[in-house]
């Protein structure tokens, strides 16, 4: 409550600002040091930043046109094999956790995002779709079992490489995607992410660009086990 005040009592211009500049330091902070995001105090900036942008995501994003999408369309281009269990981490109001059921019709799609009320806006918009289900979940912690997914996307998601490594099965493969490129507030730079990807089990790394992003796909090392006929269970 106390930051919301503060939140409230700051111009418009100089809140947007100091937005942008602490999700940048917490996206650095969960890859570099995710022992911060143990406080309290990270998750609940982010909810708090994008909870009153719910309502109007969908238009903010839409100013951007396909280019949003386009690094995760191209990576999705680029899979192996076709997936039958994903999660789409950040989902926001659900554009990616959609671009993947709509693509992949067979598969089962977990949109997860911390921010409740972005939730809300992707369960509401998205009902129609029978094989995408959205969920209030912090990438930190996930509340999946080992190995529950073949294939994980991360649209502008800040990145817990140790739980993206967990939930990934053998063989299965993690998308990481930045719609803006260095200009995305939720961004990474490319090396970083192969390189941490590379240490986390993903021994086939590679990255490209697509509209005014960038995508990197990370193969998780081990045979594929795919859960032909397995639920998603956790969430």
């Amino acid at each position: 409550m106390a930051m919301r005040r503060v939140r409230r009592a700051l111009p418009l211009r100089t809140r947007a600002w100091i937005e942008r500049k602490a999700v940048r330091l917490l996206t650095y902070a969960a890859a570099r040091a995710p022992w911060v995001w143990r406080w309290r105090l990270p998750s609940a900036f982010m909810r708090g930043t994008f909870d009153p942008m719910a309502s109007s995501w969908n238009r903010t994003i839409g100013r951007h046109g396909g280019s949003w999408e386009a690094p995760l369309q191209a990576g999705l281009r680029e899979l192996p094999h076709e997936p039958r269990r994903v999660l789409d981490l950040g989902t926001g109001t659900g554009l990616g956790g959609v671009t993947v059921a709509r693509r992949f019709p067979d598969a089962k799609v977990v949109g997860a995002d911390v921010s409740p009320a972005m939730v809300a806006e992707a369960q509401q918009e998205h009902r129609e779709l029978a094989n995408v289900r959205f969920v209030v979940a912090d990438g930190r912690r996930l509340p999946f079992e080992d190995g529950a997914f073949d294939l994980v996307t991360c649209l502008n998601m800040p990145l817990f490489f140790a739980e993206l490594e967990r939930v990934t099965a053998p063989g299965g493969c993690v998308l990481v995607c930045f719609s803006l490129a260095e200009r995305t507030p939720i961004y990474l730079p490319t090396a970083e992410v192969e390189r941490r990807l590379k240490g986390h089990g993903f021994g086939e790394v590679r990255s490209s660009s697509a509209g005014q992003g960038v995508w990197t796909l990370g193969v998780r090392t081990g045979e594929g086990q795919h859960r032909e006929h397995g639920e998603i269970t956790g969430g």
